[in-house]
């Protein structure tokens, strides 16, 4: 037997994807996504994990990378997790190595990601319940209230006030004439 088989999940090994068990990107016929990009498809599309834009884009970024369409940057995060690697890919260091780089791009990249997500939809949803007129009053600081009060969409829209309960006052800003 294949020695694959002896394992749930195969990633970017073994010239086979079915979506399921096997996501490895090298046979062909996925040009526009790596094994990375072949996996957020599987999650998005079993509902795991919400589509969430700003997880796609660096994934495609990764993608990219990983396809040879884009070279990366030295400091970019792809090298920061690939320098995670042992020098010997084929020793318990470097599955020690692998759970390092899967615990870091989870706490620093995905949950991040996630957390800012969750939080935008929830602001999205009181900012959208807002009735516009010239001057809006906010429930507290919303980082995105300019995607709904702006000169494009709610063009009679001049200000936004909310009280800043830390520095004890008032806070007021423009309308942006573009979201």
């Amino acid at each position: 037997t294949d020695i694959l088989d002896e394992y749930d999940l195969v990633i970017d090994i073994g010239r086979r994807h079915d979506g399921v068990k096997y996501f490895d990107h090298h046979q062909g016929g996925t040009e526009d996504k790596a094994s990375a990009g072949l996996i957020l498809q599987y999650l998005e599309g079993s509902g795991s994990l919400p589509a969430v834009e700003d997880i796609r884009e660096i994934v495609g970024y990764v993608d990219r990378q990983d396809n040879g369409i884009e070279r990366r940057p030295l400091d970019s995060i792809i090298n920061v997790i690939s320098n995670l690697n042992a020098d010997d890919i084929y020793s318990e260091e470097q599955a020690a190595a692998f759970y390092r780089a899967v615990a870091f791009a989870e706490e620093l990249v995905l949950a991040p990601l996630l957390k800012q997500h969750l939080e935008a939809e929830e602001e999205m949803r009181v900012l959208n319940a807002i009735q516009p007129q010239t001057v809006i009053i906010l429930p507290g600081h919303m980082r995105h209230w300019q995607k709904v009060f702006n000169g494009v969409i709610n063009p009679d829209v001049e200000a936004v006030v909310w009280e800043d309960d830390k520095a004890g006052d008032w806070k007021i800003q423009v309308a942006p004439a573009e979201p």
